[in-house]
């Protein structure tokens, strides 16, 4: 009975990037189908000791050789493909890291009569990629999308505009966004962390690595703006240093001054202690321009926000307007500006303390019935029962 599924991809296990995360919960969907997951994971786990300890040279080594493995071979998965049983293989998912792992991924699924879907969550600016928009990079990721994933004739979309874009090339195609185990006959009091809400005060917080996706510059004149009218609001920086903001800022042209009550905390070792910085803040912070790529993804941080029972102000990229509801479960601003920003914190500098514990428990209770994975069960095992095999 082919009851198995392999994953196969750029998730690091148990939740060293959102991908693991993100992955976790389709696979919790597919359990609940009935379906047993195996994961193929990326295992590189880095050279020991402290990578900036080594020479120069050594790390470029390295560098180019993992490099080369991601690129042109990804033979680090299909090491690990070797002991499969494929009489017992329902599907491949492939969370892509590279055109390399879908092309070779074709070639095993139809040797093995056995369908393969990619999981599409993002299209990435090629601007921003290692090596400019003339790099290998950017080459690999848009041979990826506009051709090859489209080849292999299933894929599962993390936002709309994907499952537009795959369903006008023919692809047989489902929409799943970030899903998440969550309780989902629990009180939403019984599980929403203690934190200490005040009136007045408005504490906002962005969790993330910085890329070329948030308008940092608009965030922290928003926030200076609100100050500066008289409103007690504080920004927290997760996964941002100090240099690094600086970096960003001087590259937009703000001023160094706006950092005052700003706290950049960097990368944090334990994901517990980023998790209780945004649990304990009012308001997550989500501002991106409408452009390809962040019309293509959907940020995990805002469906991890809603877990946690925090509201979001963000502007209405991606799917956002779908599930962020203004006033109930945060603001939606019409424009990702500082204007529109400052706007949002006046609003939530008048909120009491109980309408604050409100739009918290309306967050959590979004959050359930959106992205808790159990939502997604039937309609994922229609997809796989309809998946093609690859051509």
């Amino acid at each position: 009975m082919k009851n198995e599924i392999l994953y196969v991809g750029i998730f690091k296990f148990p939740d060293k990037n959102a991908a693991a995360i993100v992955v976790r919960g389709v696979a919790d969907a597919l359990n609940a189908v009935g379906y047993t997951v195996t994961f193929i994971p990326d295992n590189y786990a880095g050279p020991k000791g402290t990578d900036r300890t080594r020479p120069p040279l050594q790390r470029l080594s390295t560098a180019v050789r993992r490099g080369f493995d991601i690129l042109i071979t990804s033979s680090t998965y299909f090491k690990q493909l070797e002991s499969v049983d494929w009489q017992r293989v329902a599907a491949v998912f492939c969370y892509p890291g590279s055109a390399a792992l879908v092309w070779r991924l074709m070639h095993t699924c139809r040797k093995h009569s056995v369908p393969l879907i990619v999981h599409s969550v993002e299209w990435y600016d090629p601007k921003y990629t290692l090596g400019g928009q003339f790099g290998p990079l950017a080459f690999d990721s848009e041979f990826r999308m506009r051709w090859l994933q489209q080849c292999a004739g299933n894929v599962m979309c993390i936002s709309s505009y994907l499952t537009q874009y795959y369903a006008n090339k023919g692809c047989n195609v489902i929409r799943v966004p970030p899903v998440i185990g969550i309780d989902m006959d629990r009180n939403c009091a019984e599980v929403l962390p203690a934190t200490a809400i005040s009136s007045g005060h408005v504490s906002l917080v962005y969790a993330g690595v910085p890329g070329g996706k948030e308008l940092f510059s608009e965030i922290i004149a928003g926030v200076k703006a609100a100050r500066e009218r008289g409103i007690d609001v504080s920004l927290s920086l997760v996964g941002v240093t100090k240099e690094k903001l600086s970096e960003i800022l001087i590259n937009s042209g703000t001023p160094e001054a706006s950092l005052e009550n700003i706290t950049c905390h960097g990368w944090l070792p334990r994901r517990e202690d980023a998790l209780q910085i945004i649990a304990d803040s009012d308001f997550s912070v989500i501002l991106r321009d409408t452009k390809r790529s962040s019309m293509a993804l959907f940020p995990f941080k805002f469906v991890e926000s809603y877990c946690l029972g925090v509201p979001v102000i963000a502007n209405a990229t991606t799917d956002i307007p779908e599930y962020l509801r203004d006033g109930r479960e945060g603001y939606l601003l019409s424009e990702p500006t500082a204007a529109a920003l400052e706007g949002a914190i006046v609003r939530a500098s008048h909120l009491t303390i109980e309408e604050k514990k409100q739009m918290r428990i309306q967050a959590r209770l979004r959050a359930q019935k959106c992205f808790g994975y159990q939502n997604f069960v039937q309609p994922l095992a229609k997809f796989i029962s309809s998946a093609r095999p690859c051509e």
